[in-house]
C-alpha cells in the first residue's frame, strides 16, 4: 500500500497500530492466558472515558478518541507485567492520558509518547511491580545485567523468540512482533526506516559491545529479544507524530536512537531502561529535521515549483478568458 495513504493522516495510522497490536495481544493471550484480556481492557476503558471526559474541557479539540483510547491503552498495558495489579493500570493509562495528552489539546500534538510516559512513571514510583514478571525467573534483561545470555543452543534461542521467558505481556514474543514489522514495512514503508535503522544500530552496538562473554551472536539476539526495545522499536519509534518527516533525517534519527538507547541500557541500573531512552530520542527528534536537503530532495523541490508556476499561470489564463 502506498505511502501517502498514512504519512498526513494520522486516523489511519492509528488504526495500522491498533491492527499491528493483533499479533502480540494474540501471544499475550496465548501464553498468560484470557485473563490478560481484562488488563487491556480495564486500560483502553479508562483512557476512553478520560479522553471524553477531557472533550469536554474548553479549547481541547481531542480528535480519533476512539482510537487513540486503543492505542495508547493496548500499547500502555502490553508494557506492564501480565498480573499488574488494578490500580497501577488504572492510575498510569490516566496518567498517560490527563498528563501526556489532554494538557496539549490533543493526542496528535503531544510531545512526547504518552504509554512510554506512563511506563517511566511507574517505573519510578513503583519499580518491584513494574518487573514483578522477574519473580518468575530471570528475565532476559535481568541476565544481561548481570552480563548472562541466553544457552547456546537452539531451545533455548527459540524460547526467547516465542516469549517463553519472564517478560512484560507483550514484548516477549519476538516472533508475534516480527508479523508486526513485517506489517509495517508493507503499510508504511517510509516510517519503517525508523524501526529498521533503529534495530540495526541496536543490534550493532550489542555486537560491538556485548555485555555476555558467551559471543557476540548470542549477545545481539539477547538484547533484542529481552525488555520493551523490539516492541518500542516498533510501536513508538515508527510514529510520525515523533519521528522526523523527510527520509533521510528518519534513517539518520533511527541510526542515533538505537545508539542511545543502547547505552541507556548498558549504564541504568534498572532491570530495563528503553523507556526512558526512548523518552530522551523523542526529545530530540526535532534536531534531524535541521539536517540540510539532499540533492535529490532539492531537485524534486524545483520540479513541484514548476509544476505550481504552470498551474497558476492556466489558472491567470481561465480568468482572464472567462472575462472576455
Amino acid at each position: 500500500m502506498p505511502q501517502n495513504s498514512t504519512e498526513n493522516n494520522y486516523k489511519a495510522v492509528a488504526a495500522d497500530y491498533a491492527f499491528m497490536l493483533i499479533a502480540p495481544l494474540a501471544a499475550a493471550v496465548y501464553n498468560h492466558g484470557t485473563a490478560v484480556l481484562g488488563n487491556v481492557l480495564l486500560s483502553v476503558i479508562t483512557c476512553g472515558a478520560l479522553l471524553l471526559a477531557g472533550s469536554f474541557i474548553p479549547g481541547a479539540k481531542l480528535k480519533n478518541k476512539l482510537l487513540h483510547a486503543f492505542v495508547t491503552g493496548a500499547t500502555l498495558s502490553m508494557l506492564l507485567p501480565a498480573d499488574a495489579p488494578t490500580y497501577m493500570t488504572v492510575l498510569l493509562a490516566a496518567f498517560s492520558v490527563c498528563v501526556c495528552i489532554i494538557p496539549f489539546g490533543d493526542a496528535e500534538k503531544a510531545p512526547f509518547m504518552p504509554a512510554v510516559a506512563a511506563v517511566c512513571f511507574g517505573t519510578l514510583c513503583w519499580q518491584s511491580e513494574i518487573y514483578s514478571y522477574s519473580d518468575y525467573g530471570q528475565s532476559l534483561a535481568k541476565m544481561l545485567s548481570y552480563g548472562n545470555s541466553v544457552d547456546n543452543h537452539t531451545a533455548a534461542i527459540l524460547e526467547a523468540l516465542v516469549g517463553d521467558v519472564p517478560s512484560a505481556m507483550g514484548t516477549g514474543c519476538i516472533l508475534a512482533l516480527c508479523g508486526s514489522l513485517i506489517f509495517l514495512i508493507i503499510r508504511r514503508p517510509k516510517d519503517s526506516l525508523c524501526t529498521i535503522s533503529f534495530l540495526l544500530a541496536a543490534g550493532a552496538m550489542a555486537a560491538l559491545f556485548p555485555r555476555v562473554a558467551t559471543g557476540r551472536a548470542l549477545s545481539v539476539v539477547t538484547e533484542l529479544c529481552s525488555g520493551m526495545l523490539f516492541f518500542g522499536a516498533i510501536f513508538f519509534i515508527s510514529d510520525p507524530r515523533f519521528a522526523p518527516e523527510r527520509i533521510l533525517p528518519k534513517i539518520l534519527w533511527g541510526l542515533a536512537s538505537g545508539v542511545i538507547c543502547m547505552l541507556v541500557r548498558y549504564v541504568t541500573p534498572l532491570e530495563d531502561g528503553t523507556g526512558f531512552a526512548l523518552l530522551i530520542c523523542c526529545a530530540i527528534s526535532d534536531l534531524f529535521d535541521k539536517i540540510p536537503l539532499t540533492f535529490r530532495e532539492k531537485a524534486e523541490i524545483k520540479k513541484n515549483e514548476k509544476y505550481t508556476e504552470i498551474e497558476l499561470e492556466d489558472t491567470a489564463w481561465t480568468i482572464e478568458f472567462d472575462k472576455i
